[in-house]
Parts: C-alpha cells; structure tokens; sequence
C-alpha cells in the first residue's frame, strides 16, 4: 500500500475538521495548517498527492499561495483544489484556474462530490508513484545488465590476454624447435618455456573453474584428519628450491602450542597456503618470506592462524583496496612482469570462508612488503591434542618431489590406450612406452571393449568423452560382461562429480588432463600390481 498524503488549507479549524472527516480513508494521511506560510513550510518538508486550498484567508489568500507553489520546483506539479465559500465566489473561478487550479469546491461542501474528486487524484498520485518504482526498478536492472556487460567484456579481455600469452609462447617455442639449427642448449630453452607456459595455461583453466564452482555454490568441503607437521613441512617443500633460486629465505615458526590434528579439507587449505606463500615469493625480490603458525583456542572456539610475511614490493593503499577483487592486480605492470590472471587472492579468501575462517591484508606498506593472514577452522580441538608447535617443525627425511623416478619400469606390463585424439594416443604410448610398457591403442569406446575382451592387458587406460560410445559406457558394457582388470579413467573434467561419474561406471581410478607423467605411470604400477617407490611420495 502506498502512503499518500493531502494537504488542507483553511483559516478555521472546523472546517478543516469537517473536510477532513469526508476525506480521510486508511491510505491517505492529511496534514492541516490555517495559514498560507504554514502551509509553504509543510510544502518544503513533505510530498503531497494533492492540495485543498481556501479562497479567502487573511494575509495571504489561496491564489497567492498556489502562485508561490507554482514558482516552486517542489511544489510545481502538486494538484490544487480550491475551495470557495459562496455563489457569490463564482466570479473567482477563472482567475484561481489562472493561479493552477486543477478543480473548484464549493460550500456547502457535498461529501460523496469531494470524495469522488479526491480520489481521482489520489489514485494518479499512487499510480504515478508505482510508476517511478518501477522505473527505478527497471533502471537498476539496466544498470545491473551494463555492469554485467562491462564485466563480461573484462572477463574476455582479460581471458583473452592471459589465455593468448602463454599459448603464444607455446606455440612459438614449437615452431623453433622445428628448426634443424637449434644446438641442444636452445631445444632444451625451448622444451623448458613450452612446458612453463603449458603450465601457466593449465593454472588458469584451474583458477577459472575454482572461481565459477565458488560463485556456483558448488564447492564442497571435505573434511579429514591431517598432521599439521605434515602440512607444515609440505609448506616448506613445495616453495623451499623457488625461494632458494631467488636468494630468498623461508622460515616457518610457531608460536606457542599447537593441535597435533586438524580436521579440515586439506587440499583446499594447502591450496589457500601455496597461494599466499606462492604471492609472496613471486614479489619479493630479496630477503625473506616468514610464515608464522599460532592457534587461538578462544576466537571463535578455535581458530588455526597462518600469518605470511614478506619483504617484497608492497602495496599502496589504493592497490591495496582492490587485490581481493576477480582479475584485479596492483597495476597494469603486474601482469608484463609478474605474470598472473588476479584470481589467486579471490579464490583463496573464498576458500577461506568455506574453511569457517578468512585472508586479510593485515597491513602493507610499498617498498617493504606485505603481510597476510588465514585463518580456518581446525575443528574440535581438547587440551590434550596440543603439543609445543616447534616439536611439529622437524624436517621430515626421505620424501622427494619431483619427476618420474628413473628406476621404476612398467617392463611386461599390456596397457590399452584409449583415446579419440591421435595426438593423445602418441603422447601417452610414448609417455608409457619409454618405461617398458606394451601399448596397444583404440580410437572409440566400442573398438576399446573389443580389444580389452580379446587382449590381455593388465591396465587400460580409458578416455572418457569420445564421439559414439564413450568411456563411460564403454567401461559399463566391459563390467557387464565381466571384464576385472583396471580402468583408468583420464579426462579433462576435474570436477569432482566428474571423478564419482567415473567410479560408479567401474572406473578404478580418475587421471585429469592433461596427464601428470608421474601420477600416470605410478598409477599404472600400482593397479598392474607393482609398487611404486616410497621416494616418489
């Protein structure tokens, strides 16, 4: 129901008494004052559907007024009724029709006559202001629509930008190495820029996925119990040779007492962590990055908190406003040198929030470097599960990172390939092959189910989204018909409803594309019944 209000002007109260009896209904609210300049100083406070005004007042009569309002941008379009006292004021009517009059009462006033008219004009007024709402409306939509369009157009600029750098690079350092001039020193440059681009790309398909699934209410948190000494020692791997190549020191400390466990979802805090660690290594040009761990058992019932610290470039107090919005980096010079799509800090604050904490900018300050903060949810944590935080940062021994280790054959072992692509069957029968694996390759779902029933391979390695009959059903029909080696499922859908996809058709395992050598070949060894090397990790 929208208000309206009326406003009555008469020098004697009863008859602003009576005309307010006939006029009054449960949408309309009447304000009544017995003189012109009272009447102006409403005008200047409220907004009014209508205005019933008396002829003859002392001072300033009703035209005078209506004059006064008419000159007004406020009070220009009000609607004025004047109300005449006698026959006798017929003689009036032009003139107050002059002065913007809308409409003329006579008194005796007739109630149902001064209902009708004012209901008239209280119905324009409600209807004129469902109109602006709706205008309003319909400007908002519009300006939501532009915004929409303009970050849309960012969107695929950016996308665009980011996605044709690397595939340039790629794509060039290819072209070179088909030259018969290159010595092994300018290959090898070039292997190594294809494959750090191949990455770059392979980043930022993640990043864009990670961020629409967020926006999709789509990301699902999954709990385990995991050693924080791990996760701190993993910390320390991961970025330890980078930091080392740029003369940069890595230190973790502790503060205080520390849960032994925590209960969260691993993957997505370490993802949270080799951002934020990663950000700081990628800025800071010497000195050192200092990753400092504490657990607060009061805020919040429990709050794990991981406070990064760098000695980096920094940030100005504008640059700083924007780093947690998609695609925004410090300035445009960010991405020439650093490289980057400005989705990381987004994603990471997100995923934060999913984990029951937060990222915030502690403080920055340009030239001298940074300092961020996460905070997540270890879960319940007792007394007892606390134990002195620098006991957790002995170095962990024996774990390497890296490659396929030269040692581990896949010698004897029958791997079927299956793959729609010719490029992906070559790479992967030349990926496999070279550790010792017999290849045999199908092009389709239904030559694969031939081959496998008829072969005797100990592993197929099964693409999923093929023309005609795919992987997923090629899989069912081989289950069906009693087929129990292992399928590997690869992929280029990393989504985890992708995985659970896999695994109910019979899928032993899930492989994303593009192919992780080592994942590849360890997974092979595993399911064909060799055991991989505890030094792969």
């Amino acid at each position: 129901m929208i208000r309206t209000k009326i406003l009555l002007v008469d020098d004697r109260r009863e008859n602003l008494v009576a005309l307010e009896n006939i006029i009054k209904t449960d949408d309309v609210d009447i304000l009544k004052v017995q003189s012109a300049p009272d009447a102006l100083a409403l005008l200047l406070e409220h907004e009014f559907a209508l205005a019933l005004i008396d002829v003859q007042m002392p001072g300033m009569n009703g035209f005078e007024l209506a004059q006064i309002m008419r000159s007004v941008d406020r009070s220009r379009d009000i609607p004025i009724i004047f109300v005449t006292a006698s026959e006798s004021e017929k003689q009036h009517i032009f003139e107050g029709y002059e002065h913007g009059a809308v409409d003329y009462l006579l008194k005796p006033l007739m109630a149902p006559i001064v209902r009708s008219k004012v209901s008239v004009f209280v119905d324009l007024y409600q209807k004129k202001v469902a109109l602006m709402q709706k205008l309003k409306e319909v400007e908002t939509l519009r300006d939501a629509a532009e915004s929409a369009s303009r970050a849309k157009s960012n969107f695929l600029a950016n996308m665009s930008h980011e996605i044709r750098t690397p595939l340039g690079a790629v794509l060039g350092f290819a072209e070179l190495l088909r030259l018969k001039d290159q010595s092994p020193e300018e290959r090898e440059n070039c292997i190594n820029a294809i494959t750090r681009n191949g990455q770059l790309l392979l980043q930022l398909l993640d990043d864009i996925l990670d961020l629409s699934k967020i926006e999709a209410e789509k990301i699902e948190v999954d709990r385990v119990t995991v050693s924080m000494a791990d996760l701190l020692q993993d910390i320390r791997a991961v970025h330890e040779h980078k930091a080392s190549e740029k003369g940069i020191r890595l230190r973790i400390e502790t503060e205080g007492r520390l849960p032994r466990e925590i209960s969260t979802d691993i993957l997505r805090l370490k993802q949270i962590l080799y951002n934020i660690v990663g950000n700081s290594l990628k800025f800071t040009e010497r000195g050192e990055i200092c990753v400092h761990v504490s657990y607060n058992p009061r805020r919040y019932g429990g709050t794990l908190l991981f406070q990064v610290t760098d000695t980096g470039c920094g940030l100005s107090d504008a640059e700083a406003g924007r780093i947690f919005q998609p695609f925004m980096q410090a300035d445009g010079s960010t991405t020439r040198r650093f490289g980057g799509t400005g989705l990381g800090l987004i994603i990471s604050k997100r995923l934060a929030e999913l984990l029951g904490g937060d990222v915030v900018l502690v403080e920055s300050h340009s030239g001298v470097g940074s300092t961020f903060q996460v905070s997540c949810d270890p879960g319940p944590i007792h007394e007892s599960q606390l134990v002195d935080g620098e006991s957790l940062l002995k170095k962990e021994n024996g774990r390497v990172f890296g490659a396929v280790d030269s040692s581990l054959r896949l010698d004897d072992i029958r791997v079927l390939v299956v793959d729609d692509s010719a490029d992906n069957r070559n790479l992967l029968s030349r990926i496999i092959g070279r550790f010792g694996a017999m290849v045999d390759t199908a092009s389709d779902g239904s030559e694969a189910v031939n081959k496998a029933l008829g072969g005797n391979f100990d592993v197929v390695l099964m693409d999923i989204q093929m023309p005609g009959t795919d992987g997923l059903e090629a899989t069912a029909q081989l289950r069906r018909q009693g087929y129990n080696k292992p399928i590997l499922a690869l992929t280029a859908h990393a989504m985890k409803e992708e995985q659970g996809r896999c695994l109910n058709a019979g899928c032993d395992a899930h492989l994303s594309k593009p192919v992780n050598f080592r994942s590849l070949v360890t997974s092979i060894a595993e399911y064909a019944g060799r055991h991989p090397i505890q030094a792969m990790g």
